[in-house]
């Protein structure tokens, strides 16, 4: 239990952007466990490459090819943008969606946005624990929503936004909602909605990150509002 909190916390780290404090702590952490375990090296693997990426060390495709040679470790069957039949881990659907939004930020939409529809068709069909199946949907509509702003569809990612955003607040998980609603409410900017319902969207990520100690993403929507 003691090495499951020191992994969540590590993950924390990345997700506000903490790097110096990131390294340091990936490394005692290495040096504790089993890096011969492929689930292990995995997601050690996978966090990596996520904040090398962060800190501008690696490309998007170089970020791809890690977590490519990572996602084999425990999937040897995945092909170029393809997601096998299978029951996967949450490390796993976390690479599918970093594969994903990696060919995003290549500006291939296409690839980008069929692997997620391919991702969010793996939850309709496939029978998993309801906590379990809230933690992976909610990333995997998170990043959706994502790619589907990168790709300029506003309309459909506050659709898939939102719908993250109830699945968050029926299941009572808080760490991503901040970005949903933060990104709902840039799209709903984008497309001219009322000044008021942005700024209430805004606030509510802001708080959000507030409660969650995630005071990189404060400082992200407090500079959006200034500017806007």
């Amino acid at each position: 239990m003691e090495m499951i909190a020191w992994w969540r916390n590590i993950e924390c780290l990345v997700a506000k952007r903490e790097f110096e404090q990131f390294y340091e702590e990936i490394e005692k952490f290495e040096a504790e466990i089993d890096l011969d375990d492929r689930v292990n090296w995995q997601a050690v693997m996978r966090i990596r490459a996520v904040a090398d990426f962060y800190e501008n060390k690696i490309s998007a495709a170089d970020k791809r090819q890690r977590m490519e040679e990572a996602l084999r470790c425990t999937v040897p069957g995945y092909k170029d943008g393809l997601v096998p039949k299978g029951v996967f881990s949450r490390t796993e659907i976390r690479i599918f969606c970093n594969i994903a939004v990696s060919y995003a930020e290549e500006g291939k939409y296409e690839i980008a946005l069929s692997m997620m529809e391919q991702i969010q068709q793996y939850y309709v069909d496939t029978a998993i624990d309801g906590l379990e199946r809230a933690k992976g949907e909610v990333l995997a509509l998170s990043n959706y929503a994502q790619c589907l702003g990168r790709y300029g569809d506003s309309k459909k990612a506050i659709q898939i936004g939102e719908k993250a955003m109830k699945l968050c607040l029926k299941e009572k998980k808080a760490d991503v909602l901040a970005n949903i609603l933060y990104n709902i409410a840039f799209e709903k900017e984008l497309l001219g909605y009322d000044e008021k319902e942005c700024k209430e969207l805004l606030l509510q990520a802001y708080y959000v990150a507030e409660l969650n100690g995630n005071y990189q993403k404060m400082q992200h929507i407090k500079n959006h509002m200034s500017k806007n």
